[in-house]
């Protein structure tokens, strides 16, 4: 019988393999297999001393602040190597959220910069890794995690106004690693062009994806996406061959005639991800790179990595939609209808909707410290022939084009996709409420324009601008959650049944 390896073990094999080949590289510099291997069990040692001190051995939270650059990996690394899970997060997340995510999530303990915290704040005073006399090993807990133990945690929006930890297994990071490789025959010759910051789910893909194969994780510098010539030129220099983008990355690229000025020259692998890539833009990218892999991915945070995967074959013709296409080898993406009953890709069901649902082993294993909505959001399997134990409900629809290829159709409730991000509407407004000159307040999602509109009624006389209710929402919010525009109304309108009526909102906002 084959020896189960977890991550830990998979990337000490690649370790060994290519110890001197070019693992991590940022605008400071780069290292090579071994000093990333080394730097991370030094920090693990120092770290699980410090838990030790605190009677905890594994598997307990530590934070991470997460910067742009390899010495976030290494953290990452190190507390894998530790045996416990990290949970990461912006520099200038709010104060009130980061609050909340420390309390859900029973967090003690961040790395900020290389520094070891107190949730507090306050620098904790490590033993260096030389000093300590224990066993090399001894400390390094992570080699006895399991495919059920937990990896990390992923906030997201949450419609409470409390951010849901997404909770992710070993296994599910493994498996979706090992169909990723397989799918797209991913190797150590990959130069990989990271755009997608740590604290954000979707850049696990790109971490992952060095850990286990080999291949050289190049993070851009975040300005470079400020100046597309600029940005295709370090492309150029740096060999980059596969790129993991959300589309308005590529966009910005393309919308701006880079490529009459310089074109790209390595890349052979486009992925993107997040939300919708305009087929005009799409076709300017394949232009391009003809010979290069064009790849729409689709997925949800409640999923290690993605679902699902559409190989694009020849440029779309203006206006056209993309598909989801199919899900991965250790996946399935089914539509479910209202009813409960799968929907097959059958002719008669061409036009049919239902609600995209995701089966198989990369499914996370709920909401942190949150059985109800794990409930809602997480039940049993209700199908035989489907190889799983639960069912996560995305709150996504789609149909099946004639081809047999998934196409989403958009949301079923207020939860929308906005820069890339998932958002909960009701979050944002529910921190509006705690704005005292505000006496009721409502938000819409333009996706055309891709802009949240906020609808608020004040107090009367009370002097109340947009300048004013974005700053007072600056410290409760994330910078992508802030509305784009801001529409003060003499009443929110409700529906029969006592609800926002959110139609006669965006038929207000369509109207002015």
């Amino acid at each position: 019988m084959k020896e189960q390896k977890n991550m830990i073990q998979l990337f000490e094999d690649i370790e060994k393999q290519f110890p001197q080949k070019t693992a991590l590289r940022d605008s400071n510099g780069a290292w090579n297999f071994a000093e990333l291997g080394q730097k991370a069990r030094q920090r693990a040692r120092e770290l699980s001393k410090v838990l030790e001190e605190e009677a905890v051995s594994r598997q307990v939270p530590v934070g991470i602040v997460a910067f742009h650059t390899k010495e976030t990996i290494a953290e990452l690394l190190a507390v894998m190597y530790s045996g416990n899970f990290f949970v990461t997060f912006a520099e200038d997340t709010p104060k009130q959220r980061r609050e909340m995510i420390f309390e859900n999530s029973g967090l003690e303990f961040y790395y900020d910069g290389g520094i070891l915290r107190k949730k507090t704040g306050e620098p904790v005073k490590t033993i260096e890794s030389e000093e300590i006399g224990e066993p090399e090993n001894t400390l390094l807990r992570g080699y006895q995690c399991t495919d059920e133990d937990t990896l990390y945690l992923v906030y997201t929006s949450g419609s409470t106004g409390v951010p849901k930890g997404v909770q992710k297994s070993w296994g599910a990071m493994k498996a979706f690693a090992e169909q990723y490789q397989k799918t797209f025959s991913l190797s150590e010759q990959e130069i990989l062009g990271n755009q997608t910051p740590f604290y954000f789910d979707a850049a696990m893909k790109d971490v992952f994806q060095m850990l286990t194969t080999g291949a050289e994780l190049n993070i851009i510098p975040d300005r470079l996406f400020s100046f597309p010539i600029k940005l295709v030129e370090y492309l150029n220099e740096h060999k980059i061959t596969m790129i993991v983008w959300v589309p308005s990355a590529l966009k910005i690229v393309s919308v701006l005639n880079t490529f009459l000025a310089v074109q790209p020259k390595t890349l052979q692998k486009v992925l993107f991800v997040g939300e919708v890539l305009d087929s005009k833009h799409l076709a300017n990218w394949m232009e391009q790179l003809p010979e290069a892999m064009f790849v729409n991915l689709y997925g949800s945070s409640e999923v290690a990595g993605v679902c699902s995967y559409y190989i694009v074959k020849q440029k779309p013709e203006p206006g056209a939609v993309l598909p989801l296409g199919q899900g991965f080898e250790a996946d399935e993406v089914a539509l479910i209808s209202e009813a409960g009953e799968r929907i097959f890709p059958v002719p008669e069901n061409e036009s049919a909707q239902g609600e995209l649902c995701v089966f198989g082993k990369t499914l996370a294993d709920g909401y942190f410290h949150d059985e109800d909505r794990t409930r809602e959001a997480f039940s049993d399997n209700p199908f035989p022939e489907i190889s799983s134990k639960k069912m996560f409900h995305t709150g996504d629809l789609g149909r099946y084009d004639t081809e047999g290829n998934l196409v989403y159709c958009g949301r079923k409730d207020f939860q929308i996709k906005h820069m890339g991000y998932r958002i909960e509407l009701e979050e944002i407004e529910l921190a509006v409420r705690e704005i005292p000159e505000i006496v009721s307040n409502a938000c819409i999602f333009d996706a055309k324009k891709d802009k949240i509109i906020l609808f608020y009624q004040k107090k009367s006389k009370e002097p109340l601008t947009k300048k004013d209710i974005i700053a007072k929402l600056i410290d409760r919010l994330p910078e992508y959650m802030l509305p784009n525009k801001v529409v003060e109304t003499e009443e929110i309108p409700l529906s029969p049944n006592g609800k926002t009526d959110r139609m006669r909102l965006m038929e207000q906002y369509r109207n002015r």
